[in-house]
């Protein structure tokens, strides 16, 4: 029997360097206005560690009411997830879906999907030194991502 390519990526994230940084999660992007492959900077990161820093952590399950109005179903059969320590980089004060009020994704004439407001709904969570964040895009700029080499 043969098997074709494995693509490993799919199986297995590695941690990722990011300048003084250890990043685990999907440290890279396609953004939507050009399509080029971009990542966090290390500014950016450090930034927004030490605005987490400064704003402390809440719990997993704190950061789904807020970001949801309720826990997803089913997540009280994993407690130690819900109570896990969450940094969330939400600088602008971005609502959540209890705040949007009404139907928060409109249609483009195309027929796309898209957030009718900035919200919480956009979000990157991954691992950053050993510590779990949760980070706002809709809080993000074109300053806070670097370009990928092909």
């Amino acid at each position: 029997m043969r098997l074709g390519p494995v693509e490993l990526a799919t199986f297995y994230q590695p941690h990722e360097g990011i300048g003084r940084f250890v990043v685990k999660g999907r440290v890279e992007f396609v953004r939507e206005s050009d399509k080029q492959r971009v990542r966090f900077t290390q500014a950016f990161l450090e930034k927004v560690v030490a605005w987490c820093s400064e704003k402390g952590s809440m719990t997993y399950g704190d950061f789904f009411r807020k970001q949801l109005g309720q826990a997803p179903e089913g997540t009280e059969r994993v407690p130690h997830l819900m109570a896990r320590a969450t940094y969330l980089y939400n600088p602008l004060g971005l609502p959540g879906l209890p705040e949007l009020g009404g139907m928060p994704i409109k249609f483009n004439a195309q027929g796309q999907p898209e957030m009718s407001a900035p919200s919480l709904l956009n979000v990157w969570q991954g691992v950053i030194d050993d510590r779990f964040y949760i980070i706002s895009l809709d809080a993000t700029g074109s300053d806070d991502f670097e370009i990928m080499p092909d």
